[in-house]
Formats: C-alpha cells, structure tokens, sequence
C-alpha cells in the first residue's frame, strides 16, 4: 500500500467506508447478474465479478446491449426531445423513492410499462 494515498469514496453524496463500498459494489452485482440471467456463484465479491466478466465475454456486445437497453419512447423528433427529456427527469423527481434514489435505479426499478404509465404512452 502506498504511504499517505487518501482515498475518499462517495455513494449519494455520503462519504463511505470501503466496506461500504463493497456492500454497495456487491448489490449492483447481484442485481447485474440478475439482468444477465445468472446465479452469482459465489458469495464472495470476487467470484461475482469472474462470474459477471465471463458472462460478459460469453454474452458479446450486442446481446449486453439487448439485455440491458430498454426503450421507453422511439421515433422521437429532435425538435421534441427537450420535452421529452424535461417530462422523464419530472417523473423521476416527482415518483423516485427516496431522494437518495438516482435516476438509473429509479429507471432500473421500474418496468417499461410503469414509465409509459407515469409519462405517457408517446413522447411529449
């Protein structure tokens, strides 16, 4: 370990330990695993991360972005997309959680059916 590096990690604005952060690093990965249809072999943070690089390489690139990108809205015009945008961070201040909620959990929490429900079925 290198004498006298400071490291401060921040999770919602808090300053956290590193425990913390790898309490917090292994519920992303639970939930990553999830999403790529597999069972974290293991309990350890280590093993999820082997687990979840070898899915990954498994998987490629185009199956991830298929697997992890949803879309809410399509043939959006681009003179209409400032609304469009304006009306979905409204409803993720208006409906989020908790105020520590971020906008990728609050999206991530959420089926695709609900957003369209909470900001209508087309764009704005």
């Amino acid at each position: 370990m290198v004498e006298g590096l400071n490291i401060v990690a921040m999770i919602d604005g808090h300053r956290v330990s590193r425990r913390e952060v790898r309490e917090w690093e292994a519920g992303r990965a639970a939930k990553v695993c999830e999403k790529l249809g597999i069972t974290p072999p293991a309990k350890t943070l280590g093993g999820r991360r082997d687990a979840l690089v070898a899915r990954k390489l498994e998987l490629g690139h185009e199956e991830l972005e298929h697997r992890l990108a949803r879309e809410l809205w399509s043939n959006v015009e681009s003179g209409r997309c400032p609304q469009a945008i304006e009306k979905l961070l409204t409803t993720y201040l208006e409906h989020r959680a908790a105020p520590g909620e971020t906008f990728l959990d609050f999206t991530s929490r959420l089926e695709i059916a609900s957003l369209k429900a909470l900001c209508g079925e087309s764009a704005p």
